[in-house]
């Protein structure tokens, strides 16, 4: 259609949710047709549809950039998230960075259940945290922004084990619900090892200011001793003379 040939527009908003997102325009060369109320309501039917159209585009493209620059964080970050599903006590995620802290694949500790995963005092710790701070939840009401940081042993895929460093809150459905822990977990085993070094090299001055005071208060009761002793072996010698 060309334009000299218009003879009329119908001009429609495209609204979403009280929003405007468009007009929809139709143009009109016959004129000996006129436009009914009938054609306006059609167009308006039309307009509704694509308005849910375009903005369902716009949330599907929203959607798949979020979830390519997630990927792209998960991917790349050294530390390790994960989703812990407090019935199962099972990971339902797991990022690929627990390749290189663990040695396991995603898939597989997402196999192995918690209580394999954690040596037994951190096992135990770990599961008295979540109670406790299921109980906080229920006596104190919900805090969706509250958080736990734990110290924790875990084993690796080779049998060896590492300290990390846990932070973890829980993760609630649409109704508050607790259904989940999301955690990420931090390689604190240099930070370990260094405060294990930092105390040992404490415990040997302690014991060396221990051993030098021992010696000075050794000393010193040798010099009184030598002392009392002079004074015995003079009289003796003047009671003999």
């Amino acid at each position: 259609m060309k334009l000299d040939e218009i003879t009329s527009l119908v001009c429609v908003p495209i609204v979403y949710q009280k929003e405007s997102i468009g007009v929809l325009v139709v143009g009109k060369r016959r004129p000996d047709k006129p436009i009914t109320e009938s054609d306006v309501n059609l167009l308006m039917g039309i307009a509704s549809h694509t308005a849910s159209i375009i903005t369902n585009s716009r949330s599907f493209t929203k959607i798949k950039e979020s979830e390519k620059q997630y990927r792209l964080l998960a991917n790349n970050v050294t530390d390790v998230i994960w989703v812990l599903d407090l019935d199962t006590l099972k990971f339902s995620y797991v990022s690929p960075s627990v390749k290189k802290m663990q040695g396991f694949t995603p898939e597989e500790l997402k196999q192995i259940p918690l209580h394999e995963i954690l040596v037994p005092d951190s096992f135990k710790k770990a599961t008295e945290a979540i109670s406790n701070e299921l109980k906080i939840a229920s006596n104190e009401g919900i805090d969706p922004g509250r958080s736990r940081i734990l110290e924790l042993e875990e084993y690796c895929k080779d049998g060896s084990t590492i300290w990390i460093e846990v932070t973890a809150s829980f993760l609630f459905d649409d109704s508050m619900n607790v259904v989940g822990v999301l955690g990420v977990t931090r390689d604190i085993s240099n930070r370990k090892l260094e405060e294990k070094e930092k105390e040992k090299l404490k415990h040997e001055l302690r014991h060396a200011q221990k051993m030098e005071a021992i010696g000075t208060l050794a000393g010193g009761i040798a010099h009184d001793f030598n002392n009392i002793l002079s004074s015995v072996l003079g009289f003796t010698e003047l009671a003999m003379d």
